[in-house]
């Protein structure tokens, strides 16, 4: 933890952010959000209360889910079970407004964290066949419960088999199912009408040495109803499946040409049984990739990726033809590509993106859109084109062999820590200047203007020649040292920063903890401290910081005549009422055991 902090805050000294022109409306935004490590991949939600919920997995062995509100406000941030290396494969909104996450740990095992609207753990699980496991996605049933799918590796000579677990809404495990196809790309699942499931995964065609498209369709006791391949002489890999109003499905992939080593997006609507009603190929430079669809309520799909190393969406009707396309070409940022994009309430789009800044630094990205994917203010999404041609992949019905892999579950404990986040607000309708906090040790700063809660969220944007107000109050067993950088030291925890630039200021915060009790600072807990905090209290003595810090052994923030209480029993040995935040330091200095 204590490297994370470090590493955070020499990040925060790196940067410098340029003025950045705006939004008008609060309606379309774009927020780019950083920490103290990378985001290699992740998606966004639309909560039922019109906010925002984002996960990554980032470069650093571990994931972050951050909630905004309509505005891109940052409401929480939270890091899950470091000590694990959890890295978050999938996220999923529940009906009790909560999230599931899921997803992989250094073990080979995988773990599944329930969370609360608020990101509190409410349970999680470890999930181990004793092969080398991996978690790729997971959808909550219809009676509230779970199903979850992914990959085992056995050992040499290695073999490949997908699995799927069926738990409870406490994640005990009620039945699993295994299948022998022996490959090691992603798979995906997802829950349909019916009450059974859809299975996209991939298979190899002896016939044609490659891969293809695997479409397995699922009772809702896991027993196979029909399964499909779809390909052609290139590899074809599916990267989404959704059902479609009709109970039919859009299937979504990229299709890759040995020859060329070209990409193009490949799309087919089927009906109930898997046959193709349709299929196009979309892409113009054979640099086009597709991550994710979802259906519009108007009957249309949207769909999000990448298009010459760039983030593209694009809306297509219901028989696949392009109503707009846009590519997201800013020069600054570097943005690599779209992980997802969905329609909101409001009938715009919500999109999350990777993007990096000046290949160094890499931020998320959330894009809140007009119903034409443009954000008022902004140059950039542009408009884009793509030859789009009708495709002949054929399917075929292959057999599947399946097996038994034998997985166990154990509770888990994972741990939760909210470190550092940077914002960036791009598009903005006049100058703004970047403030950066530097927090070292334990305490929180906040800006007046709101937009500083360092706490979590360090660094933000100011309108040009605001006097932002900054505001610091120390953690219990801390106290409030000075200011530092661009922020003068008042010598109090009040000071003022006007932007005429930007500015990076430092908050330093002390430690007391060892010395709780100990106003005196003689090194003994005794009478004579507890007498200083009731002069303390009556204005007979004045206490410097340091001095109050260690005065308030209750941990309130403020010292009553309770903590003298507490100090006084320390000095004379009475030990079993005393706060357990003050007992370690009793047992140091007093006369506790």
């Amino acid at each position: 933890m204590d490297k994370l902090r470090v590493k955070c805050s020499i990040f925060f000294l790196l940067i410098n952010l340029f003025s950045l022109q705006s939004i008008t409306s609060s309606s379309q935004w774009y927020r780019g959000f950083f920490s103290s490590c990378n985001p290699v991949d992740g998606s966004v939600l639309q909560t039922p209360d019109n906010s925002y919920i984002m996960f990554s997995k980032v470069d650093c062995a571990s994931s972050w889910l951050l909630k905004v509100d309509c505005n891109g406000d940052p409401l929480w941030f939270n890091v899950y079970d470091m000590e694990k290396s959890f890295q978050a494969e999938d996220m999923q909104l529940t009906s009790d407004g909560g999230y599931i996450l899921a997803g992989n740990i250094d073990s080979g095992d995988m773990e599944i964290i329930k969370l609360d609207s608020f990101g509190n753990v409410q349970w999680a699980k470890i999930y181990s066949s004793n092969l080398y496991d991996v978690a790729y996605s997971i959808k909550q049933t219809q009676e509230g419960g779970y199903i979850f799918v992914g990959k085992s590796q056995s050992p040499p000579p290695v073999k490949y088999y997908t699995f799927i677990l069926k738990f409870d809404n406490f994640g005990n495990i009620q039945w699993q199912k295994s299948f022998d196809l022996n490959n090691n790309f992603p798979n995906f699942i997802q829950r349909t009408s019916d009450n059974g499931f859809i299975l996209l995964d991939s298979y190899y065609s002896s016939s044609t040495n490659s891969y293809d498209v695997l479409l397995l369709k699922l009772e809702s006791s896991g027993n196979i109803q029909w399964e499909k391949t779809y390909g052609g002489t290139g590899r074809l890999e599916g990267t989404f499946i959704i059902e479609t109003f009709d109970s039919a499905f859009i299937l979504a992939g990229n299709s890759y040409c040995y020859d060329t080593g070209d990409y193009n997006v490949w799309i087919a609507k089927l009906n109930q049984s898997g046959d193709i009603q349709w299929q196009k190929m979309y892409g113009e430079m054979g640099n086009e990739t597709v991550n994710s669809i979802q259906q519009n309520p108007d009957g249309s799909f949207i769909l999000g990726g990448a298009k010459l190393n760039m983030p593209w969406f694009f809306k297509i009707d219901g028989s696949g033809n392009v109503i707009w396309e846009k590519i997201h070409n800013d020069y600054t940022y570097m943005p690599e590509e779209t992980l997802f994009i969905t329609s909101t309430s409001d009938g715009c789009f919500i999109a999350a993106e990777k993007m990096f800044y000046f290949g160094e630094t890499y931020f998320m990205g959330i894009l809140k859109t007009e119903e034409t994917g443009n954000i008022s203010g902004c140059d950039f999404p542009t408009n884009t084109s793509s030859f789009v041609t009708d495709a002949s992949l054929t399917p075929s019905e292959p057999t599947i062999e399946v097996i038994t892999l034998n997985f166990q579950e154990e509770a888990s404990s994972p741990s939760v820590f909210t470190p550092y986040l940077g914002r960036i607000k791009f598009c903005l309708d006049s100058t703004y200047y970047n403030l950066a906090i530097v927090k070292n040790g334990s305490g929180k700063v906040v800006s007046d203007p709101v937009g500083i809660n360092c706490g979590f969220l360090c660094n933000d944007q100011f309108k040009e020649n605001t006097t932002v107000i900054l505001n610091a109050s120390s953690s219990p067993g801390s106290y409030f040292e000075s200011w530092g950088m661009d922020c003068v030291d008042t010598g109090n925890t009040q000071t003022q920063v006007q932007m005429n630039s930007s500015k990076i200021c430092t908050a330093n915060f002390l430690s007391c903890d060892s010395n709780l009790g100990d106003p005196s600072e003689n090194g003994i807990i005794s009478a004579l401290d507890a007498s200083l905090v009731l002069q303390n209290i009556v204005g007979i003595k004045d206490f410097t910081r340091a001095q109050y810090c260690k005065a308030d052994v209750n941990g309130s923030s403020t010292v009553t005549s309770l903590d003298a209480s507490y100090i006084l029993q320390c000095s004379v040995g009475l030990c079993s009422n005393l706060p357990p935040f003050f007992l370690p330091s009793c047992q140091s200095h007093g006369n506790c055991p």
